[in-house]
């Protein structure tokens, strides 16, 4: 089975660090759209080592056998876009969530981390797709309607700082995780509830986490502060 964690941790991890180049598209220091998903594909185990292609044979020939169309309202995380995939202008990327993506970006010149609509897709038509085997061995469970998210993630305290605090994030509540006690607590919370166990770090300053902050209420453990 595919891991679309693993995906999506292979464009994380140059996030920033690597430059958008056609001509140099294969790495290790610039990649373009395309060739940063197939990398990310075969990073998640979903192609074969080795297997290289533009937007035009993403459609045609590589997600075809592994994905099926979805519509733009059910995207979700591990989810992949194609913008006009016959044309050079075209593009495509990965979605953190409904509302984000992270894609190598001509404009940003690398890969980044930006809201999925704006425009940031790239141009109408666009089309969506969903792998197939992504069962629990990805670590992401399909999700369910009306069901909760809830993951730990970890906030640069301030820019340039080599100190990060955790929150707990459950629906459209966070909650700050102030020592290690209460971190195993929601460590035990999010194994027995949550959609995903992966610990996101983010910079003080990214648009993931200025997102979420925006979107969502903080509150206390008003069970833990009692005590």
């Amino acid at each position: 089975m595919g891991d679309i964690n693993k995906m999506i941790q292979w464009m994380k991890d140059r996030e920033g660090k690597v430059k958008y180049s056609q001509p140099n598209r294969l790495g290790p220091n610039s990649y373009d759209c395309s060739s940063a998903v197939y990398f990310s594909l075969i990073a998640g185990g979903f192609i074969p080592s080795g297997t290289m292609g533009w937007t035009g044979s993403l459609h045609d020939t590589t997600l075809p056998p592994i994905a099926t169309k979805i519509a733009r309202s059910e995207c979700r995380k591990g989810d992949i876009f194609l913008s006009k995939y016959w044309a050079n202008d075209g593009h495509t990327g990965i979605f953190i969530d409904n509302k984000t993506i992270i894609h190598c970006s001509y404009g940003k010149n690398g890969i980044y981390t930006t809201p999925a609509d704006g425009g940031y897709m790239g141009y109408e038509p666009i089309e969506y797709y969903r792998l197939k085997n992504t069962g629990s061995g990805s670590g992401e469970n399909p999700e369910k309607e009306g069901e909760i998210e809830m993951y730990i993630y970890w906030k640069q305290q301030k820019i340039n700082s080599q100190t990060y605090d955790a929150y707990l994030l459950n629906g459209n509540k966070r909650m700050y995780i102030k020592d290690n006690t209460l971190l195993n607590e929601c460590r035990v919370l999010v194994r027995l509830y949550g959609n995903n166990t992966t610990e996101e770090r983010f910079y003080n300053d990214a648009y993931r986490v200025l997102a979420l902050e925006a979107t969502t209420d903080l509150v206390e453990f008003k069970y833990y502060s009692n005590k």
